[in-house]
């Protein structure tokens, strides 16, 4: 084994148009990062990937020509991220995908999966999925995560358990019946057609609190950040992410305004707030007796 290749961390191959296949893998066994990021005429993923036990990220957008992940994959119980967006003829992920321990984000926007594996409900750390562009895509009931912060899956209807929601229009406000406030969880259905601007930004939900005197706070900021690729989206979209704080004495009402940030190249770079393009909205707020609760995940 070459010793220089023994010490290699981070592999970038990306825009390899003319690679089909990936040199030996267990030659690198510290890689930590692989990128085959538009690699369009890439065929396949080496078996033996899985022996790579110090791997962290594995970037695959935008490989059209690879037709599935193999099995070993699921061995890789460092990895923290796996993007497979835009792998058009990925039809499945692993059935031990479960077994990805660390994995906090998974990325499947624009391929070509239909149907998650139930044991992804095993993935303890991921914290953020995002399906969007997977028209079809049927979910399982999500039930085991610990820590889900982000999902983004094609449709248009806010989860029916959520508490409070706007069926059409991009605000709401609601009085809180009970104490220990530590968070809440955020919808927000995006059409992009009703979309004006050049460019899309983040997702964000402001927030006012009102305590038991009527007096106003500042208004918070809750977003999804940047959501890529939000541009390619021609349907609608649910947007769903959590945010946790503590309060020591919670409001007595809240009000909530979701806006999508929105760019204008002309006549020189600036953003305002579209408030259109969000169609449908709602709020679930989660109490500290309640806080491993994700009933609103389940529909």
């Amino acid at each position: 084994m070459d010793l220089a290749l023994g010490y290699l961390k981070f592999l970038d191959l990306s825009n390899s148009l003319e690679l089909t296949r990936v040199p030996d893998l267990p030659t690198v066994p510290n890689l930590e990062v692989l990128n085959l990021n538009e690699c369009h005429n890439l065929i396949e993923i080496p078996s033996r990937i899985g022996q790579l036990k110090c791997l962290k990220k594995v970037f695959l957008n935008h490989c059209e020509k690879v037709q599935s992940l193999p099995q070993s994959i699921c061995n890789l119980k460092s990895l923290t991220n796996l993007d497979i967006s835009y792998c058009l003829n990925v039809n499945e992920l692993p059935e031990n995908i479960g077994d990805l321990e660390s994995l906090e984000t998974l990325d499947i926007s624009g391929s070509g999966i239909k149907t998650l594996p139930s044991s992804i409900n095993q993935l303890p750390n991921l914290g953020e999925l995002t399906c969007g562009v997977c028209e079809g895509l049927t979910l399982p009931p999500l039930t085991g995560f610990s820590r889900v912060v982000k999902l983004c899956i094609f449709g248009d209807e806010v989860p029916q358990r959520m508490r409070y929601k706007n069926q059409n229009g991009s605000s709401l406000s609601f009085k809180l019946d009970q104490p220990n406030l530590i968070g809440f969880s955020f919808c927000a259905v995006c059409d992009p057609k009703k979309f004006s601007g050049d460019d899309m930004g983040d997702i964000n939900c402001e927030a006012q609190f009102i305590d038991k005197s009527g007096h106003s706070s500042e208004k918070f900021c809750f977003e999804w950040v940047t959501v890529k690729d939000v541009n390619l989206l021609c349907s609608e979209h649910v947007f769903l992410w959590n945010d946790w704080f503590g309060m020591v004495d919670g409001p007595a009402e809240v009000s909530f305004q979701f806006f999508i940030n929105r760019g204008f190249f002309e006549p020189q770079y600036h953003e305002d707030r579209d408030y259109e393009a969000i169609i449908k909205c709602g709020v679930h707020p989660v109490f500290e007796e309640d806080e491993d609760d994700e009933s609103y995940l389940k529909d």
